[in-house]
Parts: structure tokens; sequence; C-alpha cells
């Protein structure tokens, strides 16, 4: 008797923890059912659309309007499901910007965080040396007026930056900057100044030259009433001006 109980007990046992299983069991599976129609729902479109897009940085060459134009014509999901490579790839090929950045924010903002390009010099007719030494071609109306002129090779622009570093520091002394700097197939440089001073520094020794040329300069040009128009320093005993 005692042992047809004991029978009894584990199979009551037994039988409730087969039904917690199966209950467990549906528990999980309509939850991961919900879960899945949730997700599919969350990547419709229409769910949580973006409904404001926000210009984030110092725009100076590209108007906020025009970036908020274009994410909105690339842009394609809702808040979940949003895709934005498109929207990332036609800003980007805007001269202007440098880099760009999204960030979705609760519940259908979209913040766009733009770097323009820095630039430091113009580089030949039609390009811009951005601080990286790379070289953009944006339009010519919007190139600042106030820029330098590089000319020289596509490989030379970190050479070009620092010889233009290092003239134009020498050239604030006489309280003048470096417009222009040439470099040509034969390594003689040469540099036009803001007083329309042209002056040739040559192959070898052009930073000394040009120190040297400034420590002189007050004393040259007080020789003449006539304006200097350019200077040659590729002597090795003087210096050869010419005066308008």
């Amino acid at each position: 008797m005692r042992r047809q109980q004991s029978k009894s007990h584990f199979f009551s046992r037994y039988l409730r923890i087969i039904l917690f299983a199966f209950f467990v069991s549906g528990i999980a599976a309509l939850l991961a059912i919900a879960a899945q129609k949730t997700w599919v729902w969350m990547q419709n479109p229409t769910a949580f659309p973006i409904k404001t897009i926000q210009i984030v940085g110092e725009l100076t060459h590209v108007p906020p309007q025009q970036i908020q134009a274009i994410t909105k014509t690339h842009l394609s999901g809702g808040f979940f499901s949003l895709q934005i490579n498109s929207a990332k790839q036609a800003i980007l090929a805007l001269p202007w910007i440098a880099d760009v950045s999204f960030r979705r924010v609760w519940p259908g903002q979209l913040d766009v965080y733009i770097t323009e390009q820095k630039p430091v010099a113009r580089f030949g007719k039609n390009g811009v040396l951005n601080a990286d030494n790379v070289i953009f071609y944006p339009n010519a109306n919007s190139i600042p007026d106030s820029l330098p002129t590089f000319y020289g090779e596509a490989n030379q622009t970190a050479l070009l930056l620092s010889y233009y570093q290092a003239l134009n520091v020498l050239a604030q002394q006489l309280n003048l900057t470096v417009e222009s700097l040439r470099v040509n197939t034969e390594q003689a440089w040469q540099l036009e100044l803001s007083n329309h001073l042209r002056v040739q520094l040559g192959r070898t020794d052009a930073l000394d030259r040009f120190r040297r040329f400034v420590a002189a300069y007050p004393k040259i040009s007080a020789q003449s009433q006539k304006t200097m128009v350019s200077a040659d320093l590729r002597y090795p005993d003087g210096i050869a001006v010419a005066y308008q």
C-alpha cells in the first residue's frame, strides 16, 4: 500500500513538472512571437518616422538648408530602421565637407554633425589645400580671397606649407605677408609678398637667403624713392633689385 502511494506521488509530481515545462515553453514561444512582430513593426518606415533634422556644426561655406535638403532626400526608414549611408555619401560629395556623422534622438529627430574643410591655401588655379595637406576643388567663388596661393606638384603640399609658415613669419617682421609661394620642377623657390614684391629664392638655402633679405630690406628700400618690384637672392655676394 505504501509503495503504491509513493508511486502515485512520484507520477503526480512528474506530471506537474511536465505541465510546468509546457507552460514555460508556451510563454517563451508567445514572447518570441510578440518580439518578432514588434521588431517587424519597428522596421516599418511609417513607425516612428524622422520628423526633425537638426544640423550641428560651424558652417561657413555650406548653408544648413542645403544639408537638410540632401539629408531628407536620401534618408530612408524610420527611427529604428534608418538608412543613412546614401545621405552620408551625398553630403561628403560636397567639396567643402570634411566629415559627417549622425545621431538619432528619440522619438523622431536626427542630428547631423558637420565638419567643414579648414582651408590653409589655394593650390594652383582651382584647388584648395586643407589643414591635412589634402587638395580639394570647390566652386571658385567660394574660395576666400585671404588665402595665400601655392604652386607646385601635388606631392609637395607638405613641403610648401612648411616653407610658407617659416617664410611668412619672417615676412611679418616687415609688416608684410607671403601672398604666393611657388616651387618649380627644378626645386627653385619664388614668392610674392603682400606689397607685390616678387622674390627669387633659388634652389638652396631659401630660408637663410630670405632671412638675410629681411634684415637688409629697410636699407635697400631706403636707397630709392621708386617701388621695389623684384629681388633676386640667388647671388652669393649680393641681391639684384628692380624698381618701378
